[in-house]
């Protein structure tokens, strides 16, 4: 009977000191998680010359460094592909009828490109109604075709691994080169900052979407 209940204390005391184990070794890859995950979410190539650069739709940043790099001579053309315009809120109505403008952002985007100096013939337009990264990638390759190219992509910082991986696995004859812009970097105590948080979980989120085989997709005709 004693030998036995030493044999059952023994084995429970195994036991916890499995689970001790576990929970530290758990505790350990949690805190290398917070730490590593700003960096590989934010990755960054060094520019480099290429046939286009490419800045990605939804922030006017993009746009910016866009055409910092062009001026630079990284590439000669500039590629634009066309967002879907979501319908005006009330508010921005309501901004119509208080006698603020009503402003077209392709129609600003143009007006950008001209006050910077980038004339028309170096800008080549693509796509319509594109909500996703996945869908720009998509209708790169339709408007491209599967000759090789090389192509810098301008995300957003958080962005920029997922563009990576969505890229290279929709044109894999073409080489990227992903240079994401200066704002909206990630802080490195990411959980501390409510913006930083809300894009370190936001892009971790997206970027299991797509290794799941997840895309979001828009209803209208994209070319």
């Amino acid at each position: 009977m004693i030998s036995s209940g030493l044999e059952i204390l023994r084995y429970f005391r195994l036991t916890l000191q499995l689970i001790g184990a576990v929970t530290l070794a758990s505790a350990i890859a949690a805190a290398l998680a917070l730490t590593i995950l700003p960096n590989w979410l934010q990755y960054r190539d060094k520019p480099a010359e290429a046939d286009y650069v490419f800045p990605l739709a939804g922030s006017n940043s993009r746009l910016l460094t866009a055409i910092d790099l062009y001026k630079k001579g990284y590439a000669p053309k500039i590629l634009l592909d066309n967002e879907r315009i979501r319908p005006e809120s009330r508010f921005k109505k309501l901004m119509v009828e208080l006698g603020y403008p009503r402003i077209d952002p392709h129609e600003l985007r143009s007006r950008v490109l001209a006050y910077e100096g980038v004339p028309k013939d170096a800008v080549l337009e693509f796509g319509k109604g594109l909500v996703s990264t996945v869908e720009e990638a998509e209708a790169l390759h339709r408007f491209l075709g599967d000759r090789p190219f090389t192509a810098i992509i301008v995300p957003s910082p958080s962005q920029a691994r997922r563009a990576k991986l969505i890229f290279e696995d929709k044109i894999p004859n073409a080489r990227f080169y992903i240079v994401p812009t200066l704002e909206g970097a990630i802080k490195p105590q990411w959980w501390r900052d409510q913006d930083s948080a809300m894009k370190t979980l936001t892009a971790t989120a997206k970027v299991i979407y797509f290794w799941l085989g997840g895309a979001f997709r828009s209803t209208d005709p994209h070319d």
